[in-house]
């Protein structure tokens, strides 16, 4: 079990005062039997004259900001402190089950309504250039556990591609990240998702902090949720393969 505190500033600087339109924020993390929020602070400059809390239809806290008046500066800044428990089982093919987890995914009839928004393809791929891919790392083998699936993808994108920056603009086709052979994470995490779904596994789009030691300065990253057969669901980054998250 570790306490951990992720503080998170995003500031904005402006040439002549300006009037803000509506802010939606998401600052507090989803809580779990493996990871409680302690505490949560959030400091708005300037004031807004309205700020309040609801939540998605995926359980995520959403704050909406509302402002009245104009400002040259606007900064958020969020403070949590929590405790983080990694969930660290995943069924192995060789378990009692009949591994469920192994390659071709088959998810229970009680998860697929839940699951199945999360396995359709985003992207055309009509020359199953991504398909052919991803089928890569089923390593010619009859059963594969996903565990490996998804090792095997992340080593390849964080090895095989270059990262680089691009602070704004959307995610880029799983297609142009693997002909120009390189990225952004959010172009990463698009490619994996779009990879995992080639072979029958729910994926979604998530966020989170990249952990550096006290002094430094981190940053957000955008990482992968595959849902494997059955859960747990597995949070992975391809830009640092080795950081797993279970839950």
């Amino acid at each position: 079990m570790d306490i951990l505190r992720v503080r998170h500033l995003t500031y904005f600087r402006y040439a002549d005062p300006v009037f803000f339109g509506e802010h939606r924020m998401m600052f507090r993390p989803r809580e779990s039997f493996d990871q409680h929020v302690l505490g949560f602070s959030l400091a708005i400059t300037p004031e807004p004259t309205d700020l309040r809390y609801i939540h998605d239809v995926f359980g995520n806290c959403i704050g909406i900001a509302r402002f009245g008046a104009k400002a040259r500066e606007l900064s958020f800044e969020s403070i949590v402190r929590l405790e983080h428990s990694p969930e660290r089982s995943l069924d192995h093919p060789s378990s009692t089950d009949g591994g469920a987890n192994a390659y071709p995914f088959a998810y229970d009839y009680a998860d697929l309504p839940d699951v199945y928004s999360s396995m359709l393809r985003g992207y055309p791929d009509p020359d199953g250039v991504v398909d052919s891919w991803s089928k890569e790392f089923l390593q010619n083998l009859p059963k594969v556990d996903a565990l490996h699936v998804l090792t095997a993808m992340t080593n390849a994108i964080h090895d095989g591609l270059r990262y680089v920056s691009r602070l704004a603009g959307k995610p880029q086709s799983p297609l142009e990240t693997l002909r120009l052979g390189t990225g952004t994470c959010r172009d990463f995490a698009v490619l994996m998702m779009e990879a995992c779904r080639a072979l029958g596994l729910g994926c979604r789009f998530v966020s989170g902090y990249i952990y550096i030691p006290p002094g430094d300065t981190g940053s957000t990253t955008m990482l992968t949720q595959a849902c494997v057969c059955p859960p747990p669901n597995i949070v992975v980054d391809p830009c640092f393969p080795a950081e797993w998250r279970m839950g």
